[in-house]
């Protein structure tokens, strides 16, 4: 019993301590994420021919890819309503030919 008891504190204790470091590791590489791009920002706002040249080409790469996973999101909207569609006919005359052979099941037992 003793031994559960020291395998219960130890485990609590290595996820409290896990936890703390890996927040104060998260915190440090957020922070430093943060302030590489505030630097490029500041950079491509200073009017840096190079990189605002960059940053037209991303902008216009940017909306030509939204428009593109835009179609593309439609079509695959569109074979998903048809393959929804073929599904509800199937079933439909699943239920169809199910309600004709139990109409006839009970005609059956009432004759």
């Amino acid at each position: 019993m003793s031994n559960r008891e020291g395998f219960t504190g130890g485990f609590l204790t290595g996820v409290l301590l896990g936890g703390a470091i890996g927040t104060v590791a998260g915190l440090l590489i957020g922070s430093r994420r943060s302030q590489e791009e505030e630097d490029e920002l500041l950079l491509s706002s200073q009017g840096s021919p190079e990189k605002g040249s960059t940053n037209q080409r991303q902008a216009a790469n940017t909306d030509e890819n939204i428009e593109a996973n835009r179609r593309n999101l439609e079509n695959k909207i569109a074979q998903l309503n048809e393959a929804i569609d073929e599904v509800r006919q199937q079933l439909h005359s699943v239920d169809r030919s199910a309600a004709d052979t139990e109409s006839e099941y009970t005609t059956a037992e009432d004759s």
